[in-house]
């Protein structure tokens, strides 16, 4: 009869080799423009608390599993902002026509108004429309439509709608003509969570079949000997 220890095993010591951590074997993220770069190490011990990783292979594989978890997130962002900013532009020429619509109604009712009270109708001298004025209102609508604030674009949607302005519509247009941009950025993302699973997939066979893992399982498989 073999006799086994009954003291559970620990993960595999990082300090045998010199190291506070595994996580000290990996290369540092390169800091990006335009990626929250100092968001990313509270980012990746966040996920490494989860996944648990006990062994230099696992703390490796884990890493890889949060970095591509965090490019597919940048990619989300790129893609976003890719969105935001065409339709953006968008709406430049419909809020610039809807301006121009409002101006002419206004004149209608002041026109109306005038007659109405007995004044010669060939004296009526309306306001001309200001295009310059116009282009700078929609340009502004425009600038306003790149805000990341939900209460802005709320009031912003608000705004557009009282003009006339269907944003649902713009956004569908959006959509359909898909930039070459966009469809990359989507089929990166596509391809990022599938890698995401074969990742993940990787892991957890490596956790299962972790010598922590083996030895608590022939612990309780085994007799032990007092």
């Amino acid at each position: 009869m073999n006799q086994i220890a009954t003291t559970p095993p620990t993960s595999t010591d990082a300090a045998q080799f010199g190291l506070a951590s595994f996580l000290d074997l990996l290369p540092q993220r390169t800091p990006l423009l335009g990626q929250c770069a100092t968001s990313y190490e509270r980012f990746k011990l966040a996920h490494l608390r989860d996944l648990h990783p006990t062994t230099a292979l696992q703390t490796t594989v884990a890493e890889n599993l949060i970095a591509n978890e965090w490019e597919l997130q940048q990619l989300r962002r790129m893609l976003d902002r890719e969105t935001a900013h065409r339709l953006a532009s968008s709406i430049k020429k419909p809020a610039y026509l809807a301006l121009e619509q409002a101006h002419e109604d206004k004149l209608d009712a002041e026109f109306h108004e005038w007659v109405s009270a007995g004044n010669d109708r060939d004296e009526w001298e309306g306001e001309p429309f200001d295009e310059s004025d116009a282009t700078a209102d929609a340009l502004e609508l425009a600038r306003q439509a790149l805000s990341t604030d939900p209460d802005e674009l709320a009031k912003l949607e608000a705004k557009l709608a009282a003009m006339g302005v269907d944003v649902v519509y713009l956004m569908a247009q959006v959509h359909i003509h898909v930039t070459v941009t966009a469809q990359n950025l989507g089929i990166q993302i596509r391809n990022l969570e599938k890698r995401r699973r074969e990742i993940k997939a990787e892991f957890d066979a490596l956790q299962k079949a972790s010598p922590v893992r083996a030895a608590m399982e022939a612990i309780e498989d085994a007799e032990i000997v007092e």
